[in-house]
């Protein structure tokens, strides 16, 4: 229960903590939960057993071995396939491991997958000068819903994580978009997953000028559906010799390995998935309904859409329906900040003016909504994940 343990003692000196320094807070926080993977030894089974593996190997290479963006054969499979397919994720475990220190990979991956949610989160809180236990809820929020043990994966969180902080600049923040699609590139170097997001980024320049999107919902669903056999079509006439075919060769690949992993005594873990993604998409409708700011973050919330779209599609393959717990929950942030900054704390109900209808808002139901998910998804967490991890720590 170390992780627990350690989450629930940041939440409570929080509350300690004055609202000013919050923020700087939150960031150390997150450096200390992540620290917690030097004391943490992966056993044979663990994706960081192999990353370790793969940086022990890195040494025997130089950067100019990296820069040639050619497979590396010395030993190792996943340093000659990561050297070709994913060379973003090579240059970047390097620079690390010629530290000499393995466990920073995890500890400096944990502190960007903890730290740039709490950095939008800090972001929009402070612009709007929301209250202190407003902040806080947004903390338990996000340290409740990430998985601390998925972190040991490295390269498919670092992507995700990375991907959505530089959504929240293109769609949020209206930031340079052609540094942002860059930014998408390079990701897409570092995990699969990457192509993925990006092609529903490219989605989106469709769906956001269409006004029937009930419609488009329903047709993305159905190609969604058709996924497997797109694919299967796609990567027979792809030529993965190039970097950019071999990337995109890649990711085809992932997608057809995952379409076809993971159905084997997987109903409890989708089902507790299923009903984390229900709460979302509860929440993110009562936002785009009764918010006043939600023209501000439309194309956010239709970024969300779609993906709803593709996970729906996506419940027959377990490993692919999981992949998509963390962005979920990253995207879920500024609109949990924003509903608590206009509806929590005011009446159990109020009524708004909608076409000329008088609505009424209840505001403690999404209240109540927005605190199971948040319990649940913790509670889940330790079932699932902490509570056998105490063994793998040395402390």
């Amino acid at each position: 229960m170390l992780v627990a343990g350690s989450i629930l003692s940041t939440i409570i000196i929080g509350f300690f903590v004055p609202k000013k320094f919050l923020g700087k807070y939150f960031i150390l926080c997150a450096l200390l939960l992540s620290s917690l993977y030097f004391f943490f030894i992966p056993s044979k089974d663990f994706d960081l057993y192999r990353h370790y593996e793969t940086m022990y190997f890195m040494k025997f290479i130089s950067w100019k071995d990296l820069l040639e963006f050619k497979a590396i054969d010395i030993g190792n499979y996943l340093l000659k396939e990561y050297s070709r397919n994913y060379p973003g994720y090579c240059l970047y475990a390097y620079a690390i491991g010629k530290i000499g220190v393995k466990e920073l990979l995890p500890v400096i991956t944990g502190s960007i997958v903890y730290g740039l949610p709490i950095l939008i989160l800090t972001k929009i809180g402070y612009k709007k000068n929301i209250e202190k236990w407003k902040l806080l809820l947004g903390y338990i929020f996000i340290v409740f819903n990430i998985d601390f043990l998925s972190i040991s994966g490295i390269r498919n969180i670092l992507a995700t994580t990375i991907f959505s902080y530089v959504l929240y600049l293109d769609l949020i923040k209206k930031k340079n978009r052609i540094l942002c699609f860059g930014t998408y590139a390079v990701i897409c170097t570092i995990h699969s997953m990457g192509v993925m997001l990006l092609t529903f980024r490219l989605i989106l320049f469709f769906y956001s000028r269409r006004s029937n999107n009930r419609f488009i919902n329903l047709i993305l669903i159905v190609v969604f559906f058709s996924m497997q056999r797109i694919t299967e079509i796609l990567i027979s006439n792809i030529n993965s010799n190039s970097i950019i075919g071999g990337i995109i060769y890649r990711a085809l690949n992932s997608f057809i390995l995952y379409s076809e992993n993971g159905t084997e005594n997987s109903i409890f873990i989708q089902g507790t998935a299923a009903a984390l993604y229900f709460l979302c998409f509860i929440i993110c409708k009562f936002f785009k309904k009764y918010s006043s700011n939600f023209n501000e973050y439309k194309e956010w919330y239709q970024y969300i859409v779609i993906i709803f779209s593709y996970i729906l599609s996506a419940i027959p393959m377990r490993d692919i329906f999981m992949r998509f717990r963390l962005i979920i929950f990253v995207l879920m942030v500024p609109i949990i900040v924003e509903i608590s900054s206009e509806f929590f704390g005011k009446r159990l109900f109020s009524i708004k003016r909608i076409n000329k209808t008088n609505v009424f808002q209840y505001n403690i139901l999404i209240e109540i909504i927005i605190f199971i998910e948040i319990l649940f998804s913790f509670f889940i967490n330790i079932y699932l994940r902490y509570l056998a991890l105490d063994m793998n720590f040395l402390i």
